[in-house]
């Protein structure tokens, strides 16, 4: 009897360290895939006044996929460095309510209350000037002609709750994931 609990304790710690490990590797990748196809959003921008919010749209709609997730902040930014990393001046950046976020020219950065807002009725400010959301660094100024054309990034930061069994990881855990992406030539 002894023997055989002391065995059980193992295996269940070992399975719910292999579920918990599991589910965090699961919502990873999910973002990564999510950081991707939102920069690929921001990319085609089908319409310029609506990229930014295409991308929040779509990280919202992809948020059923990564149980426990929760939005931190997401950032539609202009890529300035080698590396792809976002502009130092947009880093520190953690918008608390839902109006406009960003360092002017380089990036806008929503946060938790934007997606509260873009859930009411209410039409949320998008456009060039003021309360825009993305007035920062707006859509309509980012530049798609090629060859010169700017390179923008997306930074998507997700909080993971406690995971499947939480016997292990039962903090909260920050993702983050970015991707960037040549902004394509306008369509006529």
């Amino acid at each position: 009897m002894v023997e055989a609990a002391l065995v059980v304790v193992i295996l269940v710690a070992l399975i719910s360290g292999i579920v918990d490990i599991s589910s965090l590797a699961r919502t990873r990748i999910a973002l990564e895939r999510l950081a991707s196809s939102s920069a690929r959003v921001t990319a085609m921008g089908a319409s310029p006044a609506s990229t930014d919010l295409d991308v929040l749209e779509a990280v919202a709609g992809s948020l059923e996929t990564m149980p426990g997730a929760v939005v931190r902040r997401v950032m539609v930014f202009r890529v300035e460095s080698a590396t792809g990393a976002p502009p130092p001046e947009c880093e520190g950046l953690r918008p608390e309510t839902a109006s406009a976020s960003g360092v002017a020219g380089l990036c806008n950065v929503y946060g938790p209350a934007h997606f509260a807002a873009m859930g009411s009725s209410v039409q949320p400010p998008m456009g060039c000037a003021p309360p825009s959301w993305e007035g920062a660094w707006c859509p309509a100024q980012r530049s798609r002609q090629q060859p010169a054309a700017d390179h923008a990034g997306v930074l998507i930061e997700v909080e993971q709750r406690p995971l499947a069994t939480g016997m292990f990881t039962s903090q909260v855990r920050v993702l983050t994931a970015t991707a960037v992406v040549l902004l394509e030539s306008e369509v006529p």
